[in-house]
């Protein structure tokens, strides 16, 4: 199976000159905080956050596990180092916290707290922590078996319900996430054994865009459309490949490879190089499919090579396959969560 690299960006009409001195960078950088550490809230209410656990540390930022001196409760802290990223990449946090705040209040995205600067130059963006992993994880351990769990097609088409609700709530806002795959949907459950289902909330919004509104103006109409070859590699869609612009048509294709890997516990397209993926991805030539034959249909017109003749998020939520679901789906998502009006509005929607 082809290890997917967790970004792939190439120069682009998009790209962004480094900020004044971005090429030289300090000697001093502030330095890693480690489990223990408390950080400092941005809030006038007091609030601090001890470091319980680290979950991940790149060249420009580390993510936490921290709790709350307030509510005692957990949350994911992500802290970027502003002065060790150039100009773009601050626009891309910068971004990443608008959004979330924008989109606050959706159970099917990850919930934001708070974002501050701390005094050594670093932003901290505190988000729900959702403590049962990712998507990707947990498909991984349904499949160890090598053979696909009972009533997988219904968690799956659960699933796919969430992602919709959650996408379409990005859309809406003319944002496009562009990077949708498994390793960016996470997972809460239930706080006790029966009371509600498997919660889907879909995160990073790092290399997400803001997209212009249509217009009959050429150089207007530019501004609806994205043009950076970025994401991750095999879940990336023909027209990023092709050097194309591209519009939220690009992450339904997207989720069509969500939706093939948890069917099948492997990615809709393998290679043995990023050139021979490429290629396969071009073509439509993803892997041999043994699910049902409704999900076979509609894998097939997710990851249809044509950006135009994909289905839009609604009319994959009116598919006979995916309706029968939706109520059931909702209900259980809102036993599960706290904050829950965007998924009962839903409910209301579809039941009226």
């Amino acid at each position: 199976m082809l290890q997917s690299p967790a970004k792939y960006i190439v120069g682009s009409r998009e790209d962004h000159p480094p900020a004044d001195g971005q090429h030289n960078r300090p000697n001093s950088l502030p330095r890693s905080l480690q489990c223990g550490d408390v950080v400092r809230g941005g809030g006038a209410d007091g609030d601090a956050y001890k470091i319980t656990r680290v979950l991940g540390q790149g060249a420009y930022g580390q993510v936490f596990v921290v709790e709350s001196s307030l509510d005692r409760k957990l949350y994911c802290l992500k802290r970027v180092g502003l002065r060790e990223v150039d100009h773009r990449q601050r626009e891309q946090v910068t971004q990443e916290v608008h959004l979330l705040e924008t989109l606050k209040g959706h159970p099917n995205i990850v919930c934001h707290k708070e974002s501050f600067v701390t005094p050594d130059d670093a932003i901290c963006i505190v988000m729900e922590y959702c403590s049962s992993g990712d998507l990707g994880a947990h498909i991984q351990s349904l499949w160890g078996g090598g053979s696909p769990p009972t009533g997988l097609e219904d968690l799956a088409v659960d699933w796919l319900i969430q992602m919709c609700l959650a996408l379409q709530a990005l859309h809406a806002r003319r944002v496009l996430h562009r990077d949708v795959k498994t390793e960016n949907i996470f997972l809460m459950r239930p706080a006790a054994p029966g009371q509600g289902s498997l919660v889907l909330k879909l995160g990073d919004f790092g290399v997400s865009k803001m997209l212009g509104s249509p217009s009959s103006d050429p150089l207007l109409s530019r501004a609806a459309l994205a043009t950076t070859m970025i994401g991750t590699p095999v879940y990336m869609s023909p027209e990023m490949y092709k050097g194309k612009s591209y519009s939220f048509e690009s992450d339904v294709w997207g989720l069509g490879c969500v939706l093939y890997e948890a069917l099948h516990g492997r990615y809709a397209f393998e290679a043995d190089s990023l050139q021979g993926l490429a290629l396969k991805i071009m073509q439509g030539q993803y892997g041999r499919m043994t699910c049902s034959e409704g999900m076979q249909e509609l894998i097939s017109l997710m990851l249809c090579e044509s950006p135009k003749n994909r289905p839009s998020l609604q009319a994959i939520l009116a598919l006979p396959i995916v309706r029968t679901r939706i109520i059931p789906t909702l209900k259980g998502v809102c036993a599960c969560v706290e904050s829950h009006a965007g998924v009962r509005a839903a409910q209301e929607a579809y039941e009226t």
